[in-house]
């Protein structure tokens, strides 16, 4: 029955965690760069009106929601794809079981392995993939977000599991 209780209580514990982190708004704005040149919409409509921002603008980021994020600069505020931004203060993260790192968001083109324990640097998300940067800072690449921890796995033998990292369609949960 305790084994029971304990699941239970760290299955609520992480849902409360995630259900902070993803809030639509984000309780303090978080400075983000672009990642490339995209086009900033004045609504989240495709009809909207667009400015292109360039590659490496500093914007706040207020709030996400399904892909999308409400940014601020200069005062003005806009809406832009998830995917071209990039936090200015990456997240430290540990992948929690061994993983492959692939060069695009997509199973597709394989970048490296990661073993479990790997300390790495989240920098923003893109679907269900997290755009991480290694220790050594000498790669970028994409991972599934359940394999991402906030704390270091223990050893294989036994131990407390981590809470899980994950990128939702739905908020900001890594940023």
């Amino acid at each position: 029955m305790s084994e029971r209780i304990t699941g239970w209580m760290r299955a609520l514990a992480i849902a409360l965690v995630l259900m902070v982190a993803c809030a639509t708004a984000l309780a303090d704005s978080i400075e983000v760069k672009l990642n490339a040149s995209a086009k900033v919409y004045s609504s989240l409509n495709a009809s909207a009106r667009t400015v292109k921002a360039p590659k490496g603008l500093l914007v706040s980021l207020r709030a996400c929601s399904k892909g999308w994020g409400r940014v601020v600069y200069k005062g003005k505020t806009g809406y832009i794809r998830l995917k071209y931004l990039d936090r200015v203060n990456p997240l430290k993260a540990y992948v929690a079981s061994s993983a492959t790192v692939y060069k695009n968001a997509s199973a597709s083109r394989t970048l490296t392995t990661v073993s479990t324990g790997t300390q790495v640097y989240v920098l923003g998300v893109e679907g269900s993939y997290v755009r991480i940067m290694n220790k050594a800072k000498s790669w970028k690449g994409y991972i599934q977000s359940g394999v991402l921890t906030s704390s270091k796995p223990a050893s294989a033998k036994g131990g407390a599991v981590p809470d899980q990292l994950e990128a939702t369609a739905e908020g900001c949960a890594l940023f």
